[in-house]
Parts: structure tokens; C-alpha cells; sequence
């Protein structure tokens, strides 16, 4: 009963859930400029190319979209959404990064001459980007090159299919405007995977938008995968989640590789009464191991306590009570974090010489946290 609750709890606020773009501040490696996670992996965008999170150590080849022949430029979020990330990843507290901000949207300017790029998600969680097309600009600059696809072919919607083997990301025909009035549209294809936007007669002396939309809904599998385990709502109605999550651990745009295996990390999302706004989300893993968060309790001030298992040997420590990882497999921890989310208070491991198998904890008016589970330590 109580999975079927937590399970309808999920069906009923993940689809409201809004996608939001976060600028690269260091949480991932490479050149990526921004990261957007959509509904069916993860986007890596910089203002020339946008790379499709599914790349492995395993040797898939890499998905990318190229505009070629565009111009590097730094992209600007546009409508801040309020919400930001945190990452605490391994010991070095120079690698952690807080506070980074969520937007609703990324504009880049001039990526053509001319020609602006923007970048934003429809409520369904899919993504558009808007080429904004000035008075007198030449929208044939723009050429598409899609590499990594098994197979580049427009359908009878018009509608590009990027097939990877039994799947496909999907790119609508795109919607072109001009004052308020559709204009015609379609897709060219070119030798090498290339294609061009071809558009019917328009007014060159006034603004056109070409609008395109990235479908995920058909493609099936990601950089990884999402859990949940644990959700809590306040005495407010504010959600909390917890549980754990895939990403890639070192991705990059030139060359889009990943040196690193993709790994489980704890994690904790705060999300607004009716769960349209994502208000804070923080991370808690290395590299070097899986993680995974159990249980999750809000004490009276709104701190947040986090209770699950590591395999990591250099899972993130703040004064902590045992340092030192000395289980054969797993280790439990515990980690309380401020309401922002921004600030490890304390966090600390829990382990044996053998292995830990945490449950669930509870928290108290005083703010004491109790925890429990199995051992196959003997000491």
C-alpha cells in the first residue's frame, strides 16, 4: 500500500515537473556550457552543438547535433526559475559546487549573422529551440549535421527521425512565423547526414522564427537512470525526494566522450506545493563509487537529513564521526544539509568492516536523528 501511494504520489507530480536549464559552473567536465535534463536523457549544449547524454565507457559512439558553420558565443539564461543545484562529489571541498541557478530558458546571440539561437522546454518536457531570424538575415546559413545516428530520414510528417537502432529521437518539421502568420516549411536532406531548413516565400524586411522541437518521448534509455525511494511533504505541503541518480562523469563536446563509467549518486529534490517548480536539488556521491539515498527527514528548522549507503571510499565527509570507509562492499552514511541545500552541516559514514544495509530513520522535535537497518559487520 504504501509503494502504491508513494507510486501514485510520483504519477501525479512528475509529468508537472518543468524542465530547466543550468549553466556548467564545474559539475561536469569538458566544454559543456549548459545541461538540461529532458525526458529521455540528458542534453549537453554549448552555442555550436547540442549533445545527447547517452554516450558510454562501453564505446557508444556519441549523439550530436551541429550547426555548422555557427559561432562560438556565451549563451545567457533567460526567466530565472528561483531553484538551483548543489553538487557535493568526493572529499575535496573544491570540487563541490552550490547555488548554482536553474532558467527557464538560454539565449544565444548572433550564432549566425543575424540569426539567434534560443533554447526552452515545452510543458510536456521536450525541448525547442527558436532560431530568431532578423530583417535581412539569411536563414540558408544555417545547416544541421547530426553525427553518431544510425540512420538520418524525414518521415511522412515531415518530421527528421534520428534512428538509433529500434528508437529514434525525434525533430518536428518545424514551425516557421511571420507576424503572427505560419509560413511553409520543411526539411532538405544532404550527403553526410547534413540537412538544411527550407522555407516558402516571406518578407525578408521583417523577424521570422523557425521553431523545431527535440522529441524524446520515442527514445528510449539515457545517460542512466533515476530512483526514487523516499518522499516527504512538510507541515507547508513543500515535496521532498530522495533517492538516486545516473550521470555521466565526465562528458565534453569536442570530442563528446566520457572517460568515467556512469554512476549512481545520492540525491535530494525539494519541489514547490503543486510541483510546477523544482526549488532546490543537491548531490551527494564520487565518482569512484555508487551512492544511493534511503530515507530522508526535514527536522523542525527545515534542515534536511540523509540516510542510505556508499560504496564510495571518498564519498563526501563534513565533521564527521567515522571517516574512515572500512566496509567490504557498502557503508552507510548520514548527512545533514541546510534548508537551502547549499551547506553540508555534518556528514559522516557509518560502516563496519563488512557491509551495511540501511532502512529507514526518523527525526525528533529536538532534531536527533534515529536510524536502522542490517550489518553483516561483526564489529
Amino acid at each position: 500500500m504504501i509503494l502504491a501511494l508513494l507510486t501514485l504520489a510520483m504519477d501525479l507530480h512528475q509529468p508537472r515537473i518543468p524542465l530547466h536549464f543550468e549553466p556548467n559552473q564545474g559539475q561536469v567536465a569538458g566544454e559543456t556550457e549548459w545541461i538540461a535534463k529532458a525526458q529521455g536523457g540528458t542534453l549537453y549544449i554549448k552555442s555550436t552543438a547540442i549533445a545527447f547524454g547517452t554516450a558510454s565507457a562501453s564505446g557508444k559512439k556519441p549523439h550530436i547535433l551541429q550547426f555548422i558553420g555557427a559561432k562560438s558565443a556565451k549563451g545567457e539564461g533567460v526567466d530565472p526559475t528561483g531553484g538551483y543545484s548543489n553538487y557535493f562529489i568526493g572529499r575535496d571541498e573544491k570540487n563541490w559546487h552550490s547555488g548554482i541557478p536553474h532558467y527557464s530558458k538560454v539565449h544565444y546571440k548572433d550564432v549566425y549573422k543575424g540569426i539567434d539561437l534560443l533554447y526552452y522546454a515545452t510543458p510536456d518536457r521536450q525541448i525547442e529551440y527558436d532560431l530568431e531570424v532578423a530583417p535581412g538575415a539569411d536563414l540558408n546559413q544555417v545547416e544541421l549535421s547530426f553525427t553518431g545516428f544510425d540512420k538520418v530520414e524525414i518521415d511522412e510528417h515531415g518530421d527528421l527521425s534520428l534512428r538509433l537502432g529500434d528508437n529514434a529521437i525525434r525533430q518536428h518539421r518545424p514551425k516557421v512565423f511571420q507576424g503572427g502568420k505560419e509560413v511553409a516549411c520543411g526539411y532538405r536532406l544532404l550527403p553526410n547526414n547534413h540537412v538544411k531548413i527550407e522555407v516558402a516565400p516571406y518578407d525578408e524586411a521583417l523577424p521570422l522564427t523557425v521553431d523545431p522541437v527535440l522529441d524524446f518521448s520515442t527514445y528510449l534509455g539515457g545517460p542512466g537512470s533515476d530512483f526514487l525511494e523516499n518522499i516527504k511533504i512538510d507541515s507547508s505541503g513543500f515535496i521532498y525526494l530522495c533517492g538516486n541518480t545516473q550521470t555521466p562523469a565526465s562528458p565534453s563536446l569536442n570530442p563528446f566522450q566520457q572517460t568515467n563509467l556512469v554512476q549512481d549518486q545520492a540525491d535530494v529534490i525539494k519541489l514547490t506545493p503543486n510541483a510546477d517548480r523544482i526549488l532546490l536539488f543537491a548531490t551527494l556521491g564520487s565518482a569512484s563509487g555508487q551512492s544511493g539515498a534511503s530515507s530522508l527527514n526535514v527536522d523542525a528548522a527545515g534542515n534536511l537529513l540523509v540516510y542510505g549507503s556508499t560504496q564510495a571510499p571518498d564519498f563526501p565527509l563534513k565533521n564527521a564521526f567515522q571517516s574512515q570507509f572500512k566496509s567490504t562492499f557498502e557503508a552507510a552514511f548520514v548527512s545533514k544539509l541546510t534548508p537551502d541545500g547549499r551547506t553540508l552541516v555534518y556528514s559522516s559514514l557509518w560502516n563496519g568492516s563488512n557491509t551495511e544495509s540501511p532502512s529507514g530513520s526518523a527525526v525528533d522535535a529536538q532534531g536527533a536523528l534515529t536510524f536502522g537497518g542490517s550489518t553483516a559487520s561483526t564489529d
